[in-house]
């Protein structure tokens, strides 16, 4: 399974993205939890696989690689693999590249950030356009069957 990870630069075709969905649910399922599984798993590079996914892939297998990597970051024994951890295109390491993955999803949200401080205390972390209306010109609080749904349901509660 990690020999399915070791890319160096992924393959964004679709076939090449449905494998590695699959791979990563697949260790998600089959490695962590299971003590011994997860330290097969570190001695094979697993952790650095996925730091090279994360670094290498597009958008949704990297958010899968990250979710992974948490899950076997619980464990203590993994966080030196973690630590020894090196870019081969970069140089970074990876609290560095984990720290870029945060400053680049606060300027897709839209996080306002002036000299490491965020201004913005209303909603902090929270897109200013929400992803439905974003991606799709969805706008949940303009959803008038949910909103007809909830009144007729709280006006028959206050009636019983």
């Amino acid at each position: 399974m990690v020999n399915a990870l070791q890319y160096e630069e992924v393959d964004q075709s679709g076939n090449s993205i449905t494998f590695l969905v699959a791979v990563l649910d697949c260790i998600s399922n089959a490695v962590f939890g299971n003590k011994r599984s997860e330290i097969h798993f570190l001695d094979i590079d697993g952790v650095q696989n996925l730091l090279n996914l994360v670094e290498n892939s597009d958008y949704t297998i990297k958010r899968l690689a990250l979710s992974n990597l948490c899950s076997i970051l619980e464990s203590p024994k993994s966080f030196k693999y973690f630590v020894e951890w090196n870019s081969k295109k970069t140089s970074i390491n990876a609290t560095q590249m984990l720290i870029a993955l945060y400053a680049q999803e606060d300027s897709r949200f839209g996080c306002v950030v002036e000299d490491g401080i965020i201004r913005n205390t209303e909603r902090p972390l929270f897109p200013l356009v929400s992803y439905l209306k974003q991606k799709y010109g969805y706008d949940p609080s303009q959803d008038t069957t949910n909103k007809n749904e909830t009144q007729k349901s709280e006006s028959m509660q206050h009636d019983d």
